[in-house]
């Protein structure tokens, strides 16, 4: 029987999905066999199939018999029969993402005070955003890819007194992302574990100038775009059986100055993850189950050179989630963050609920 590859190039796109004002979890459509469904996955393959091929049938490895001419009598001058060989993977991928995010509410009138008591307050309803990932399979242990977004946010005039509670509305395109990742280490027989390390790259070029009603420039992380250069450096490992997957990350995210000399606390984040093939391995189309765990800790803001106490804190989420297969070339996934521990630095509001759908082509 042929094997397919599914070469899975978005696991690091949940580092590049940054949500603004404070960070939330992000969760990627890698490879939901080792647990990708909400979380980044190390291998670049789906386990079940890829272990046919590292570990070869005897029968199918033995050398071929030859041909027989007359019934008896071996013919040398056909070549022998082709072994029929794993499928080359599919080199190119391109993932869209949505994502939904409601805040708790806050009464304007008592936002304000906060912000005439000189903290911050974004007062926000709440706010979506797409994203579109472009991946490619360098070779079986190095993919690339490109990302950008568009945000659009809902939020409450909490700082003029004559717009108390007035709508405001800040969207745009947001900034450009690179990333890469290397698998250093693959699962085999000798090896239990696939190892990468990853990269991430987030540019300045998204929108930084929104203005609101009153003319003035939004705040920096009601933007689209942050104006910042940011790094990102991540470790993962994973490993497959046939119907259980598991995956961790640790990465830290380093974030520069952006606009009106505003600069985000840095990121650090753990991730485990699980899935489980839910449908019968004969089955053409694949269902999984996915649950995860992701911590961050995000450092204090610096605005104007100055540390911000009203941003960062450790965040906690529980990620669980569905993703189906319907054939290697399609990956449909929908995550339900669920925020366990949201100790906000400041008086910002918290999350109230957060839905994410991604679908992901491979060819």
């Amino acid at each position: 029987m042929s094997s397919h590859k599914l070469c899975v190039l978005s696991g690091v796109l949940a580092l590049s999905l940054s949500a603004l004002a404070c960070d939330s979890c992000g969760c990627s459509i890698g490879d939901p066999a080792r647990g990708g469904g909400s979380g980044i996955t190390a291998g670049i393959g789906d386990l079940r199939r890829q272990i046919k091929d590292l570990i070869p049938d005897t029968k199918t490895t033995d050398a071929p018999e030859p041909q027989l001419s007359n019934g008896n009598v071996p013919d040398f001058t056909k070549p022998p029969p082709l072994e029929e060989g794993p499928a080359k993977p599919h080199r190119w991928s391109v993932d869209t993402t949505f994502e939904f995010r409601e805040f708790q509410h806050n009464r304007a009138e008592n936002s304000f005070i906060i912000v005439q008591s000189g903290h911050d307050q974004h007062a926000y309803r709440f706010d979506y955003s797409f994203g579109e990932h472009i991946g490619y399979l360098v070779n079986d242990d190095l993919s690339v890819g490109i990302s950008a977004g568009f945000r659009d946010l809902h939020k409450l005039d909490v700082d003029v007194p004559n717009r108390i509670g007035q709508r405001e509305n800040s969207s745009g395109p947001t900034d450009p992302v690179l990333d890469a990742k290397f698998r250093f280490m693959r699962q085999s027989e000798c090896f239990p574990l696939d190892m990468a390390v990853f990269g991430v790259v987030k540019t300045d070029l998204g929108l930084v100038n929104n203005r609101r009603p009153t003319g003035e420039l939004f705040e920096t992380e009601d933007q689209p775009g942050t104006g910042s250069w940011n790094e990102t450096l991540g470790l993962a490992v994973s490993h497959g059986w046939e119907k259980w997957g598991v995956s961790s990350s640790a990465s830290y995210t380093h974030k520069g100055e952006g606009a009106e000399r505003f600069k985000e606390g840095d990121i650090t984040r753990l991730s485990l993850s699980a899935s489980r093939l839910l449908t019968p391995e004969c089955f053409t189309w694949k269902a999984y189950f996915s649950t995860g765990l992701q911590g961050l800790l995000e450092r204090h803001a610096v605005d104007h050179g100055i540390t911000d106490p009203d941003h960062g804190g450790r965040f906690m989420y529980v990620l669980p989630g569905i993703a189906v297969k319907p054939n290697d070339r399609l990956i449909v996934s929908v995550t339900a963050p669920i925020p366990v521990i949201q100790d906000e630095n400041g008086t910002h509001q918290k999350q109230r609920w957060n839905l994410q759908v991604g679908v992901g082509v491979r060819f």
